[in-house]
């Protein structure tokens, strides 16, 4: 399942709860004291990090539910970011776990999420 930007779009404007920070509504970024418009306007620009997101995750070990070990997104993004050696949109992999239909979980006041895949996954037990 190969995004274009159009889908991404497309996604986006379905999914209103997601901006840069993550899984994060208006409420949320409220709270967190964040611009929730900015935050959407920053994703919306993101497609290129949300693609390589997207390849990244097809590359990992789906696991059928969330388990209390399973990386957050954020550790993630951070995998990402060290093996490109450049920066990630956290927004975005969320987006794309979310797009792939990816099990995750977000805890309760965070715009990150756990996402379910194996610990053993070969793009997380790579050497970086």
């Amino acid at each position: 399942m190969t995004p274009n930007e159009q889908s991404f779009q497309t996604f986006l404007e379905k999914n209103p709860q997601l901006c840069a920070s993550g899984l994060a509504g208006p409420d949320l970024c409220r709270q967190l004291q964040l611009d929730y418009e900015g935050e959407r306007q920053r994703l919306k620009a993101a497609f290129n990090d949300f693609a390589i997101c997207c390849d990244w995750l097809l590359d990992s070990t789906p696991m059928r539910r969330v388990s209390c070990v399973a990386p957050t997104s954020s550790e993630l993004t951070s995998r990402i970011e060290k093996k490109l050696g450049l920066p990630v949109c956290h927004g975005a992999l969320v987006a794309a776990v979310l797009f792939l239909r990816i099990p995750h979980h977000q805890p309760d006041g965070f715009p990150d999420v756990r996402v379910g895949i194996s610990v053993r996954s070969p793009t997380l037990t790579e050497v970086a």
